[in-house]
């Protein structure tokens, strides 16, 4: 088994993720039976809000990676969207999960292509990037729409002045990272500039290993800046998709909303899902976001509920959970009925080989 891949998780990884849970436990200990019952009385309109959303946004944001890909290796969206449900779960659950979640990811979409391991990580770079600039959009939508609520409200939210300014500031911080990022890797290609493959240099076990790894990335930084550079359009589709699922995801927060009995409008829930992702990139090494995107619900939420904020909030997101949950369940049922442990451990060993 690739080295990467034994290492232990840090005990800050633990940490986070046990505050995550704690703060996560708080919350949901204010939950409303009332509340959750309450939604069975329109049983229609809670399954649609637990399951037609996110389908489509899972959809989407397969289609939408399925345009990163060469176009002459580009794999099927049912293959691609099977590849993310079994691949996906590492990342939302296991504390540092994203290393193996994404490597995985990357490895079956390497074999379904016949791509490389670095070329078909270099496709998984190009979908959080993209996933990333469509969520900034998305949030800046948002934060338009709820600039003026969170200057009048911000006092009674975190105790002091100004939270429109706050979030504007962050959303600027956020651009620069993702500007920044484009900018280094298009024109000036760091790795191939400043990483030496260093071939012929020593023959010792570590040199070899180094010059692998360089390689590696030299291949994977010019597949992205090759991509952006020849295939610009198949990127801004790409782009739109992924934004066409964050407005997915805010239709899911208007139905689940309107299944607990608040008459939220579709602004209003537009505002809570663009404003509560934003807490997911804030808890960032939490699996998940688990605690603290939670918490950014409720506080988005209590704007809203006139009586029992909290008790709203909390069972709001109980039936996120419950979804995300649900979906992470089925892709580890699918994983073990079709690959299973070994076979999935072989199959990141074999792309890594390659």
């Amino acid at each position: 088994m690739p080295e990467f891949l034994q290492r232990k998780v840090s005990f800050v990884q633990i940490l986070l993720t046990l505050t995550g849970l704690i703060l996560m436990g708080l919350l949901v200990r204010n939950f409303s039976f009332n509340l959750l019952l309450g939604t069975l009385q329109n049983p229609l309109l809670l399954g649609l809000a637990l399951s037609v959303p996110y389908a489509c946004t899972f959809f989407l944001d397969s289609k939408g990676w399925k345009a990163l890909f060469p176009p002459s290796a580009r794999p099927n969206v049912r293959r691609l969207a099977y590849i993310r449900l079994v691949s996906e779960p590492f990342t939302l659950t296991l504390p540092g999960g994203a290393v193996i979640g994404e490597t995985f990811k990357a490895a079956l979409a390497g074999k379904s292509s016949g791509l490389t391991l670095a070329e078909s990580g270099a496709t998984v770079i190009l979908y959080r990037f993209g996933m990333g600039a469509s969520q900034f959009i998305f949030i800046s939508l948002g934060l338009i729409l709820a600039y003026p609520l969170l200057q009048r409200r911000s006092v009674e939210i975190i105790g002091h002045a100004g939270l429109g300014n706050i979030v504007a500031l962050l959303m600027g911080c956020f651009a620069i990272i993702l500007v920044v990022l484009f900018l280094v890797v298009n024109l000036v290609q760091p790795a191939r500039r400043f990483l030496d493959v260093g071939e012929g240099v020593g023959s010792s076990r570590w040199r070899r290993r180094w010059a692998e790894v360089v390689r590696g990335i030299h291949t994977v930084e010019g597949a992205i800046v090759r991509h952006f550079r020849d295939h610009r359009r198949s990127s801004i589709a790409a782009l739109g998709l992924f934004f066409l699922g964050w407005i997915f995801g805010a239709l899911e927060t208007f139905l689940i909303v309107r299944s607990l009995g608040l008459p939220l409008s579709v602004e209003q829930a537009f505002i809570v899902e663009s404003m509560g992702s934003i807490f997911r990139i804030v808890g960032l090494f939490l699996p998940s976001g688990i605690g603290g995107q939670d918490w950014g619900y409720a506080a988005l939420l209590s704007l809203y509920a006139a009586q029992d904020p909290l008790a709203f909030g909390a069972s709001f997101v109980i039936l996120k959970r419950l979804r995300e949950f649900t979906w992470i369940g089925a892709g580890f049922l699918t994983l073990a009925t079709t690959l299973g442990g070994k076979a999935a451990r072989a199959t990141i060993a074999e792309a890594v080989d390659r």
